[in-house]
């Protein structure tokens, strides 16, 4: 180069010279000074591959996808042999969501350099994200075969395993790539996705948030982080996690989903229908939006609106086991066993051990002591780790139900009790603050108050409430009544309780029974009305609906 070269320390650099330092810069992250000594090389020779290659890998990691791709592009015009251009091309498209013309690239690359473990392993990253997952996995061997400490490749090969959900497989590699680079983000996520998957919550937080504590703004680490908290029953945590995957991308559909799930086990169902909508919204064809609009449906009563909403997902995605579960659920909870039934025998169709189907197949069925059920059950116990108590909790009351039904009374009765004890461990229960709870609604239904408001409610015989605690016959007792021609029955719903523990004007939350202490007749006949539309809502047609919650014997007052 002549008087155009560039300067280091005063002195002037050939092109070799100046091709070094802008790698080192660019190698220790510093874009702005690799990008000047590129741009003084290429003012000189306009041509120069490697210059432009190099740049375009500088704009890459400055977040200039098209710039990137562009330069590397023209360095392939200048030098099409080069393997490491077509190799970096291939990365730099994929990431760009243009993954036939990355793929080709790729191949270009191994074609060239058939001994660089990179151009593999990009090849088959490439291939992953276009579900080629067999020629994905061929390539990522292939990468390991060349270099065995190849984390994009071990990353990559545990992503193909999680996908043909070998768990053990896909977390080894993910640990071994850990080995290799520690804090590899995409790894570390990865890891603690599949052992939130296993239900080993505690490995998979420490994986989470050592990934968003490295990346703050991780969405996806935060939105898994959401979910572990979630599997907990740590709501407010939850929260957290997904709001912030939320906050770092507000398009983020998963992290929206997440937040719904959380809403709708706080009972917060305006918002986490809110969410929902929003969610279809930018993905119609989601499937656990589509499952958890069912479920929220369901919680509220809507039935035909919740099978809808399964229906729909199974329409969108005939192999997923979730909706047609949920479906199952549902049908059993509402008393249409052979529709159950026939759903149920799809889901063991396409995967005889789907342990959701099989909690629902024992609730359904008396099951004998050498029934696939029982022993789906059982090995699935086995295998759970013990941070994994929100999935044992179900297989320990169909464990119990099971072993009653083939007469072993006493090891029905301990499972049971394990159930239970750790289901009471998950529950936030104050004895002493429920007993004033008690007390208050005693002293706000003295004699003074039901003479001043009775028969001043909203006159309708719409609804038919049934009333008692939990595992009392309400069910049964319900759907007695409901196989009359002239009743629908709606099921346990939230409405009652949510809408006494309002203030009438404002319908801001303030407790019940504090919400009843001085209401007026109007605003009391409009708390009827509000209620019974709400009923009508379920079955428009029906001239009686029934409320089963059994929650609503602390309203008997009002």
């Amino acid at each position: 180069m002549t008087n155009t070269s560039p300067v280091s320390n005063g002195q002037k650099l050939n092109v070799q010279q100046a091709m070094a330092l802008a790698a080192q810069y660019q190698s220790e992250g510093r874009l702005g000074p690799a990008e000047a000594v590129l741009r003084q090389i290429l003012a000189a020779l306009p041509t120069h591959g490697p210059a432009l290659h190099l740049l375009g890998v500088v704009a890459h990691q400055a977040g200039q996808s098209e710039t990137a791709i562009r330069l590397v592009r023209d360095a392939i015009t200048q030098n099409p042999n080069v393997g490491l251009f077509h190799t970096n091309l291939c990365e730099m498209l994929r990431q760009a969501g243009q993954l036939e013309a990355a793929i080709a690239a790729g191949r270009n690359g191994t074609r060239l350099d058939p001994g660089s473990a990179i151009a593999h392993s990009n090849l088959g990253v490439a291939l992953y994200d276009a579900g080629d997952y067999e020629s994905a996995e061929a390539s990522q061997m292939q990468a390991l075969e060349i270099d065995g400490n190849v984390v994009q490749a071990l990353n990559n090969l545990g992503s193909i395993k999680r996908q043909q959900e070998d768990r053990d497989a896909a977390t080894e590699l993910y640990r071994r790539a850990l080995e290799v680079a520690p804090n590899h983000l995409e790894a570390l996520n990865n890891l603690g996705a599949i052992l939130s998957e296993q239900q080993r919550t505690e490995e998979a937080r420490s994986a989470l948030l050592r990934a968003v504590q490295l990346r703050p703004d991780y969405a996806e680490a935060h939105r898994n982080l959401g979910s572990v908290f979630l599997q907990e029953e740590d709501l407010k945590r939850a929260r957290v996690a997904f709001g912030e995957a939320l906050r770092i991308s507000p398009d983020f559909v998963d992290a929206q989903i997440g937040l719904a799930n959380v809403a709708r086990e706080e009972k917060d169902y305006a918002h986490a229908s809110s969410l929902l909508d929003s969610a279809l919204a930018r993905d119609p064809e989601s499937t656990s939006a589509l499952v958890q609009l069912g479920m929220l449906e369901s919680d509220l009563g809507y039935v035909e609106k919740a099978l809808t909403a399964y229906d729909r997902a199974i329409e969108f995605d005939p192999s997923a086991q979730s909706p047609k579960v949920a479906k199952a659920h549902l049908l059993i909870e509402h008393g249409d066993m052979d529709a159950a039934e026939t759903v149920l025998q799809t889901v063991f169709a396409e995967d005889p051990d789907a342990l959701g189907g099989h909690l629902a197949w024992a609730q359904l069925k008396k099951i004998s002591v050498d029934d696939q059920t029982r022993l789906t059950l059982e090995k699935e116990l086995d295998s759970l780790p013990d941070s994994a108590v929100t999935k044992k909790i179900p297989i320990f009351f169909a464990l119990g139900k099971c072993l009653d039904d083939a007469g072993e009374y006493e090891a029905a009765m301990a499972h049971y009790l394990k159930g239970c004890a750790l289901k009471r461990e998950r529950i936030q229960y104050d004895p002493e603050g429920y007993a004033n709870t008690v007390d208050d609604i005693i002293k706000t239904f003295d004699e003074k108050t039901v003479a001043r408001l009775s028969e001043k409610g909203h006159a309708s015989a719409l609804p038919v409430l049934v009333l008692g605690m939990p595992r009392s016959g309400t069910t049964l007792t319900e759907q007695i009544i409901a196989s009359h021609s002239r009743v629908h029955g709606a099921g346990e719903l939230p409405d009652l309780l949510d809408l006494a523990g309002r203030s009438a004007l404002t319908g801001e939350a303030i407790g019940f029974p504090a919400s009843i202490a001085n209401i007026t007749p109007q605003e009391l006949d409009s708390l009827g009305i509000r209620y019974c539309e709400g009923l009508r809502q379920r079955n428009p047609d029906a001239e009686f609906v029934t409320d089963k919650m059994p929650a609503n014997f602390q309203a008997i007052g009002l």
